[in-house]
C-alpha cells in the first residue's frame, strides 16, 4: 500500500471510529474503556496519528458493537490495489 493511500484509509477509518463513538454519545475514555485500550490511543486512531492493527480494530469493533470487514479491493479510479478495513453495521464500508 502506498503511503498516502495507507493515510487516506486511516483518515476514513477515523472519522468512523469517531462518529460511531459520538452517535453512542461516549468519550474516548469510554471507548477505551470498553475496548481494553488507552485514551490517547483511541485519540491517534480517530486523528488518523497511528494505524491501529486488525486486532485492535477487532477490539475497537467489538467495544462499539459492530462487525469489522476486511475487504481487499481493487479502486475504480485506481490501478494499484489496496486493502481496506471497515466496521460497519449494515453494510461495509471503506
Amino acid at each position: 500500500m502506498r503511503e498516502d493511500h495507507a493515510f487516506e484509509w486511516a483518515g476514513e477509518l477515523g472519522r468512523n471510529v469517531r462518529r460511531m463513538r459520538i452517535e453512542r454519545g461516549w468519550t474516548q475514555a469510554e471507548l477505551a474503556a470498553a475496548a481494553d485500550m488507552t485514551q490517547p490511543a483511541i485519540a491517534r486512531f480517530e486523528r488518523a496519528n497511528a494505524i491501529p492493527t486488525l486486532r485492535v480494530l477487532e477490539r475497537i469493533a467489538q467495544a462499539l458493537g459492530v462487525e469489522l470487514v476486511v475487504s481487499l479491493r481493487q479502486p475504480q479510479n485506481r490501478p494499484d490495489t489496496r486493502i481496506a478495513v471497515a466496521a460497519a453495521r449494515d453494510q461495509p464500508w471503506g
